[in-house]
């Protein structure tokens, strides 16, 4: 799973909390920091599919940011499915309260999961992947 904050494009705030203040004090720093570590732009792992799941309301996971590595994984091919929340916020699947309101994503999770097993076995099946929801 694939937990989609993407990179520091579109949220140049959190590069404080991640980074010294020498590394990012110029424009150019910033820019460069935020290629380095982009996940859309180094890009490389075609071959393994990814699943994305993020709330709609979600104010640090950028939907620019998701978007652009959505088409990447589709530009290249790589396999691999999206599931959107829209009314969760950062962190819904941290307490049971939020779980039970937006825990729907779990089967998706555990299908998408025992289908990419069962690809990459090349089996009909995976014991022990169960829907838990």
């Amino acid at each position: 799973m694939l937990y989609p904050c993407l990179g520091f494009n579109y949220l140049m705030p959190m590069l404080s909390a991640c980074f010294s203040q020498g590394e990012i004090d110029t424009e150019k720093k910033r820019k460069d920091v935020a290629h380095k570590y982009s996940c859309t732009d180094n890009f490389s792992s075609s071959d393994i599919p990814q699943f994305l799941c993020y709330g709609g309301k979600d104010s640090l996971i950028m939907k620019e940011h998701t978007a652009e590595y959505i088409s990447k994984l589709e530009e290249t091919g790589t396999r691999h499915k999206v599931v959107l929340l829209p009314k969760a916020n950062h962190g819904f699947g941290a307490s049971l309260k939020s779980r039970r309101k937006y825990g729907d994503w779990i089967p998706q999770y555990i299908e998408w999961l025992n289908r990419e097993v069962t690809v990459w076995l090349g089996r009909k099946s995976v014991s022990g992947c169960k829907n838990i929801s």
